[in-house]
């Protein structure tokens, strides 16, 4: 997966783990690993210390090649989703931005993490929602940080732990008559 020359003892960084998770991911979207095997495998990414623990997770995956190649992660470019009167949705196999805008006047959105890519470590969320609503779904293993306020309005919070070494999504913004809920869900078997 990295380089041979590198010592395989040596400490792992948030890029290395969050490379190997897309490689896994990549896995999973082929049909190369089951879900619960991937849902496994992805844990012990996040939590794993050295280059040899993140190798020996995706070893048995032959020669995969990555849409991004090998170099470090970067982070997608900075995302703004409106729905005035209308609606949005990011579902499905998507790069997630370090930082990432949504807003919904008289309108809704999805935004939907279970299946995304995150391209860096720490993300912030900024969600505004004035007489509409937003659905935010979390995977499991992702450590959330919610400073929400909702005004005649919700603003869900959900527990923060997630798996350590997980990326951490930070979601801030405000609801005013509407609603920007916030779930934690598993992803499903296929």
């Amino acid at each position: 997966m990295m380089t041979p020359s590198r010592d395989s003892s040596m400490r792992a960084a948030d890029t290395d783990r969050i490379q190997v998770a897309q490689l896994l991911t990549d896995a999973a979207a082929q049909g190369r690993l089951e879900m619960s095997e991937y849902e496994n495998r992805l844990a012990k990414a996040y939590a794993a210390k050295t280059y040899d623990e993140l190798d020996r997770l995706s070893a048995d995956l032959g020669s995969m090649t990555s849409p991004r190649g090998l170099g470090p992660a970067r982070p997608a470019p900075s995302t703004l989703l409106l729905a005035i009167m209308s609606g949005f949705e990011r579902r499905g196999r998507w790069n997630v931005p370090k930082r990432l805008t949504s807003f919904a006047l008289f309108g809704g959105g999805v935004i939907d993490l279970r299946y995304a890519d995150f391209t860096c470590p720490d993300v912030e969320i900024h969600s505004y929602s004035i007489c509409g609503g937003q659905t935010i779904l979390l995977p499991p293993e992702v450590n959330v940080d919610v400073r929400g306020v909702g005004v005649m309005g919700a603003f869900d919070h959900v527990g923060e732990q997630g798996s350590p070494g997980a990326p951490h999504v930070t979601i801030r913004g405000f609801s005013l008559w509407g609603r920007v809920g916030i779930k934690r869900k598993k992803r499903q078997a296929g």
